[in-house]
C-alpha cells in the first residue's frame, strides 16, 4: 500500500494524488510496507531475550532497595477490599501476577510489559530495532523515572503505557502481526480500566488521535475505523468501572468519591474553606462541626481521620457535591486561579522517587498485610529494605532528574522539530501525543487531586523515550518526508522549507513509504522504485 503525494504547486495533480491515496488506503494492509525494510511482524529469540534482559534492568531500583517500592495506596491494590476511589481491575491484575505467593511477581510483570511495549515501538521506528532498544533501555534506566515506576506497586506505570498503546493502535495497526494486534489491544483495555482517571485521559487521547488522523490526510473511512477501534477499550473500561460501582457500592456513577476528593482539594487551596466559613453553621453541613479545625492539606483531611469522623467518603459525597457546586458559583475566579496555579506547579513537579519514604510507622497495617499475604520472609525483607529504613537517596535521584529531564526535553523538542521540518507524520504525531498527554495529565490531576511528584514523574520518561525513537527515525530517513497537513501548516506559518521543485518521499501514517513519482504498476517492489516522468 503506497501513498502518492505531489508538491502543492499543482492543484490538479494534487487532487488526482488524493484520490489515489484514498484508494490505496482502503486496500488491504496485508503487505503494508515498512520504512527502510523494517519487519515489525515477526518475533525472534533474540528479541525475546532482549525484552527479558531489559525487564531485569528496569528492576534495578527494586533490587537495590531489596523490595518493591510501596506507597500507602499499594495496600489497597494488594487486597481486593472494595474502595470508592480505587479501580479493582489493577488489583485483579496484581492478584494474577503474585497469586498471594511472591510479591516480586507484580513488578516483574510490570517491567515485562514496559519492555515489551518499548520493543514493539522500536521495531516500528528503527531499521535496527535491537540496537535502538538497547540504547533506549540504557538511557531510560539511569536517567529517567521509568525504572522507578516499573519497581513501584502502583497503577502509575499503566498511564504512560496506555498512551503508547493507544498511539501504536492508532498509527501502526497495519504494521502489527495478528499476535501483536491482539495483545496490544487487550493491554490497552487493561490499562484503560486500571485507574479511574484513565477513562477521562482516554477520551481526551481519543479526540486527539481523531484530529491527527484527519490532519495526516487519512480517508474518513480509515479515521472512523481507527477511532472505532480505540473507542472499544474506553467504552469497556467505562462500563466495567460503572458496573463495579453500581454493584459493589450502589453508586450509579463513574466517580463515587469524586466530589469528596475535589472538595478536599478546594479546601486546601482556599475557596471551599472560605465558603464553608461563610455559611457555617447556618447551612447545617456535617463539616461545620470541624469548621474551625479544618486540616491544612487535602491529605490530612481525607486520610487523617477528619472525613472518617464525619462518616467517610461515601457519607460525605452528597454534601461535598453541594459545597463544590456552591464554591464554583461563589468564587469562580479563585477556583480558576487555583487550577492555573496548580497546573503550572505540576508541570515542574516530577521528582521520580519523592514518595519512596518509610511507611512502616505511619501505615503499620501495610507491614501486617505483607506478612499475611506473602509470609514472614516477605515482611522481614520489607522491613529491611532501604525504603523502610529511610535510606533511599531521594535527594540524589531528584538532583539527577533536575539535570536529565531538561536535557531530555530539549533533545525531544529538537528532534521533533527536525521531524516536522522533514515533514514526517508518525514522529510528529508521537511528539504531539506525548506533549498533550503530559499537559492533560498535569491539568486533570492537579485540579482534581492536587500537586504530587508521582503524577507527572510517571510520564516524564516519555520525553526521553520519544526523543530516542524520533532520532532513530531521522537516522533511517534517507530523504526528507512530507505530509499534506504539515505542508499546509508550515506554509500558513511561512515556515515552508525550501524544497524547490524537488520530489519528496514521505513516510505515511501507517508506516508506509510513499513516493512522489510514478510507481511502477504491478511491481512487487514498486513502492521502492520510481519511473521518471516525461517532460
Amino acid at each position: 500500500m503506497s501513498q502518492i503525494e505531489q508538491p502543492v504547486t499543482s492543484s490538479g495533480r494534487a487532487n488526482a494524488v488524493s484520490a489515489a491515496t484514498g484508494r490505496h488506503r482502503e486496500a488491504s494492509h496485508a503487505d503494508a510496507g515498512q520504512p527502510n525494510g523494517i519487519d515489525s511482524r515477526h518475533w525472534t529469540l533474540t528479541g525475546i531475550a532482549a525484552i527479558i534482559l531489559a525487564s531485569f534492568a528496569f528492576l534495578i531500583p527494586a533490587f537495590l532497595n531489596g523490595f518493591p517500592f510501596l506507597y500507602p495506596d499499594s495496600g489497597d491494590y494488594l487486597v481486593l477490599t472494595p474502595q470508592l476511589y480505587r479501580s479493582p481491575f489493577y488489583s485483579l491484575f496484581l492478584l494474577f501476577a503474585h497469586m498471594n505467593r511472591f510479591i516480586w511477581n507484580t513488578v516483574m510483570v510490570q517491567a515485562l510489559l514496559l519492555s515489551w511495549l518499548l520493543f514493539i515501538i522500536c521495531r516500528l521506528y528503527s531499521s535496527r530495532p535491537l540496537a535502538t532498544f538497547s540504547i533506549l533501555v540504557a538511557l531510560l534506566v539511569p536517567f529517567s523515572s521509568a525504572a522507578y515506576f516499573a519497581s513501584f506497586i502502583m497503577a502509575d506505570l499503566m498511564t504512560p503505557l496506555m498512551f503508547l498503546a493507544i498511539y501504536i493502535l492508532a498509527f501502526h495497526w497495519s504494521e502489527l502481526s495478528r499476535f501483536d494486534r491482539i495483545f496490544v489491544f487487550l493491554f490497552t483495555c487493561l490499562a484503560a480500566c486500571s485507574h479511574i482517571a484513565h477513562v477521562a485521559m482516554g477520551i481526551g487521547l481519543l479526540a486527539l488521535v481523531a484530529v491527527l488522523l484527519v490532519l495526516t490526510g487519512n480517508s474518513w473511512r480509515m479515521v472512523a475505523r481507527r477511532v472505532g477501534l480505540l473507542s472499544v477499550p474506553i467504552v469497556l473500561a467505562t462500563s466495567a468501572l460503572w458496573l463495579n460501582n453500581a454493584i459493589t457500592h450502589r453508586a450509579f456513577t463513574l466517580y463515587p468519591a469524586g466530589n469528596s476528593l475535589l472538595m478536599a482539594n478546594l479546601i486546601e487551596a482556599g475557596p471551599a474553606r472560605r465558603y464553608i466559613h461563610d455559611v457555617c453553621p447556618a447551612a447545617g453541613f456535617k463539616i461545620c462541626s470541624i469548621v474551625d479545625k479544618l486540616p491544612r492539606t487535602a491529605n490530612q483531611l481525607l486520610w487523617g481521620g477528619s472525613y472518617r469522623a464525619l462518616g467517610g467518603l461515601r457519607a460525605m459525597e452528597d454534601e461535598a457535591r453541594t459545597i463544590v457546586s456552591a464554591t464554583l458559583r461563589a468564587y469562580p475566579q479563585d477556583v480558576l486561579a487555583m487550577v492555573i496555579r496548580n497546573f503550572v506547579a505540576a508541570l515542574n513537579t516530577h521528582r521520580p522517587a519523592y514518595e519512596f519514604v518509610p511507611w512502616t510507622g505511619e501505615v503499620p497495617s501495610l507491614t501486617a498485610l505483607i506478612e499475611k499475604k506473602f509470609g514472614s520472609e516477605a515482611r522481614d525483607a520489607y522491613l529491611a529494605s532501604a525504603q523502610s529504613k529511610g535510606r533511599v537517596p531521594r535527594d540524589l535521584i531528584g538532583a539527577v532528574d533536575d539535570v536529565t529531564f531538561p536535557i531530555s526535553f530539549v533533545a525531544f523538542v529538537w528532534f521533533s522539530f527536525l521531524a516536522l521540518r522533514r515533514q514526517m507524520a508518525e514522529p510528529a504525531c508521537l511528539s504531539i501525543l506525548v506533549v498533550c498527554g503530559f499537559i492533560g495529565n498535569a491539568l486533570l490531576t492537579s485540579a482534581a487531586s492536587g500537586v504530587f511528584d508521582r503524577y507527572q514523574a510517571r510520564l516524564s520518561w516519555l520525553f526521553l523515550a520519544a526523543g530516542v525513537l524520533v532520532c532513530a527515525r531521522l537516522r533511517d530517513a534517507a530523504i526528507p518526508a512530507s505530509r499534506p497537513f504539515i505542508q499546509t501548516a508550515l506554509a500558513a506559518l511561512r515556515l515552508q522549507p525550501a524544497f524547490g521543485r524537488a520530489r519528496i518521499a514521505s513516510i505515511g501514517s501507517f508506516g508506509e513509504r510513499a513516493i512522489p513519482d510514478q510507481v511502477v504498476p504491478n511491481d512487487p517492489a514498486g513502492r521502492n522504485k520510481l519511473r521518471p516522468r516525461k517532460p
